[in-house]
């Protein structure tokens, strides 16, 4: 069973991150960028990680003090620390934190998901590839005024509209449907945008037909396991959430 894993990246050089952004994102990782170890520890303050990735050298809080001042709050969480060739210094004050990864800049994409991968303790079995699996959505309707919707595989972070689109097709041939029950695959989730997918939806659907919110059933149990904060998601959440169809 693949899992979205969060990560935390910390980096200044937004060149750098990009590249590890752009290299993870294929995968199901859900990355959030802090460009400085200040703001790297608010984050741990608030926010559980699976894995943590920081430069060193870092504006206001540099990596190795966040590492040092977040001890409380990552714990055990592996940490994977980017550094420069000839910082042999700030290697080992790393290691004394316990830091078992370390990258050297410029940064390698390969290198980078090896490191990922021995820190996390994976195979390359557990990463997900997105583009193996993309989006299939079914719309059939089932009802004299209810419409059935299944979503498999991972959406791409534009896929609100393309999901809306072929729902609002057969609404247009069918203006007294009011109802939608909709299945959702659990490789859905491995996007990390998808829970704001599928409120974007619910709100374009709401804003431009008869269907509501009460008039909507999702059967989806990681909707319900994500503890969504409703003032985010406030029209997925306004849906009948079920846990099995």
């Amino acid at each position: 069973m693949f899992k979205l894993i969060k990560v935390l990246l910390a980096e200044d050089d937004e060149n750098s991150a990009m590249l590890v952004k752009h290299a993870m994102d294929r995968f199901n990782f859900d990355v959030t960028h802090v460009p400085d170890g200040m703001a790297a520890l608010s984050k741990v303050r608030t926010n559980d990680y699976d894995l943590i990735i920081s430069d060193i050298m870092m504006p206001y809080l540099d990596g190795l003090s966040f590492i040092e001042k977040a001890q409380d709050f990552i714990r055990d969480t592996p940490v994977i620390v980017l550094t420069a060739v000839g910082e042999r210094k700030n290697v080992l004050r790393a290691a004394q934190r316990h830091v078992k990864e370390y990258i050297l800049k410029p940064i390698e994409i390969d290198a980078l998901l090896e490191k990922v991968l021995i820190a996390m303790k994976m195979e390359t079995t557990d990463l997900f590839v997105k583009k193996d699996k993309p989006l299939k959505i079914n719309v059939s309707e089932t009802g004299e005024n209810l419409i059935s919707l299944k979503l498999e595989g991972c959406p791409k972070k534009n896929s609100a509209d393309e999901i809306y689109n072929r729902v609002h097709n057969i609404i247009e041939t069918s203006s007294h449907i009011k109802q939608l029950f909709i299945e959702v695959d659990t490789h859905f989730f491995l996007e990390a945008l998808s829970y704001r997918i599928l409120d974007d939806f619910m709100l374009k659907l709401i804003k431009n037909t008869d269907i509501r919110g009460s008039g909507t059933t999702i059967y989806a149990p990681e909707i319900r396991e994500a503890r969504l904060d409703p003032d985010k998601f406030p029209n997925l959440l306004s849906c009948k959430i079920e846990t099995r169809s």
